[in-house]
């Protein structure tokens, strides 16, 4: 066994990518992680696939360091803005606000969840922008049974978030 295996074993708590990737295979979640730079080292960045109603969503898990120990990202693209029926008509404008609105007031019942509509980077709204669910797991201080929990929640929101859609 490994020294971080056997740290998290010890405390039970999750303080690595490593470890949370072997917690996500063990609650039966595919996991992979690259080498993008050839070095031998994995990114600190991992896809999830979830399975809801048979259809995979990617969920990427990324590290956000910070001086109480960081946090796990998690990030999950359930739909791009041109799903919502983006055009640029005012009528349908009007029905695009609404369903973001719908989608905004659904956040608090996909808590710890939130919804999020993920800017281009270009001049005003593009219907090619990914709106995903986000939610922040603290580095250390994180169990299997809250990664569990965590990932349940994920799919109560993509079922919350595709039933409007």
């Amino acid at each position: 066994m490994e020294a971080t295996e056997q740290q998290q074993e010890a405390s039970g708590k999750i303080a690595t990518m490593e470890e949370l990737q072997s917690t996500l295979e063990t609650l039966g979640y595919t996991c992979s992680r690259a080498d993008l730079d050839g070095d031998g080292t994995p990114e600190p960045l991992m896809t999830v696939i979830m399975s809801v109603d048979d259809k995979p969503y990617s969920t990427v898990i990324s590290i956000e360091e910070g001086p109480d120990g960081g946090y796990f990202l998690v990030d999950c693209e359930f739909c791009q803005l041109k799903d919502f029926g983006f055009l640029d008509d005012e009528t349908d404008n009007q029905k695009l606000t609404a369903q973001l609105l719908t989608v905004l007031a659904l956040n608090h019942e996909i808590a710890p969840f939130a919804f999020a509509l993920v800017d281009s980077g270009l001049d005003g709204i593009d219907p090619e922008d990914p709106i995903v669910l986000v939610h922040r797991l603290p580095i250390g201080d994180l169990s299997e049974g809250e990664v569990n929990q965590a990932f349940a929640a994920l799919r109560r929101g993509v079922n919350a978030a595709t039933a409007i859609i």
